[in-house]
């Protein structure tokens, strides 16, 4: 299948080379404008899959249709990941159908019904001292150091205590979760030097851990989400191991992100000072959705043709990610 013209040979959105160097927003909008559903050549295999490439695309109308057709485009077939290293075996691709974010209906919507369950207004309300308090705790601590790196010792640290808090997780074993946490994200990290061997082991660790929070929780249950989630059997629970996968989406989706953002965000404030003065003299109520929309921490999602069809005039074969 022929490349996209409009673009240099051998250009992927998804190299992180090219996103090393900033977010790929020129080609983006360049596809938008000539090719809005794009095929993105790859050599056979590269990015995990069976295949030689995926398509691009780029329109929010066509984004939104691919996202809302669930029996056209699964999440489930290929999970939601769009690029993995080379090497990675079929059966560990598959072990992550069972995170929320890899899910079809009706499978989706049963698991979604139940977690929406104890993120209710009233819930989330009531962590919000607990973690405004701790926020303040982690900008005390950097600041009575003197210096430091604010993506460790800032914008990691809190989207972590947040998760912490959030499922219950004893003080005394944050530091687990955290070490866990940062060897799953960093085992393709060439910085951190974190083996694939050390970042799966870290990953059953967790799911092992959180399994054990469930059945902790099922036997005697609390006044905490953790119970509401796996307790409440009349209502439909999370089993134990689906609830040990949830965390580790958490622990992944909800670190990383949250992580990506608040760096982004302030090295946003750091390059438009107009912005940091206007944030400090109205604290608008929008700002962390503009940070979100500006930073862009997660730059593409993938959905998996479910059988021969067409997304904006255009033909995508069965299997077709």
């Amino acid at each position: 299948m022929p490349s996209c013209p409009a673009l240099p040979e051998g250009f992927d959105f998804t190299d992180p080379d090219v996103n090393a160097r900033g977010v790929p927003l020129p080609e983006f909008a360049l596809l938008r404008r000539t090719a809005p559903v794009a095929w993105i050549p790859q050599p056979h295999g590269l990015a995990g899959f069976d295949d030689d490439g995926y398509w691009a695309v780029t329109r929010h109308a066509d984004v939104k249709e691919a996202s809302t057709r669930p029996e056209d485009f699964s999440s489930g077939r290929n999970t939601s990941v769009i690029r993995f290293h080379p090497g990675m075996r079929r059966e560990r691709i598959d072990a992550q159908r069972l995170m929320m974010l890899n899910m079809d209906p009706p499978e989706h919507t049963r698991v979604r019904r139940i977690v929406q369950r104890g993120f209710t207004p009233r819930a989330v309300r009531a962590l919000e001292s607990a973690l405004r308090e701790r926020a303040g705790r982690i900008v005390t601590a950097a600041r009575e150091h003197g210096s430091g790196d604010f993506v460790t010792d800032i914008a990691c640290e809190l989207p972590l205590q947040a998760i912490a808090e959030l499922i219950g997780v004893p003080q005394h074993d944050r530091a687990k979760i955290f070490d866990w946490s940062n060897r799953m994200i960093a085992y393709d990290d060439p910085e951190l030097a974190v083996t694939e061997e050390t970042g799966s082991r870290s990953a059953m660790e967790l799911i092992a851990y959180a399994m054990d929070l469930a059945a902790a929780r099922t036997a005697s249950p609390a006044r905490d989400i953790v119970s509401r989630l796996v307790a409440a059997e009349d209502e439909g629970s999370l089993g134990s191991d689906e609830f040990g996968f949830f965390v580790l989406m958490l622990a992944v989706a909800g670190n990383e992100t949250t992580r990506n953002a608040i760096s982004h965000g302030m090295h946003a404030f750091l390059t438009h000072p107009e912005q940091w003065e206007l944030y400090k003299r109205e604290r608008p109520a929008t700002t962390a959705e503009e940070i979100v929309r500006w930073a862009t921490p997660v730059i593409s999602f993938q959905r998996t043709a479910t059988r021969d069809t067409e997304l904006a005039g255009t033909t995508i074969r069965e299997g077709g990610r």
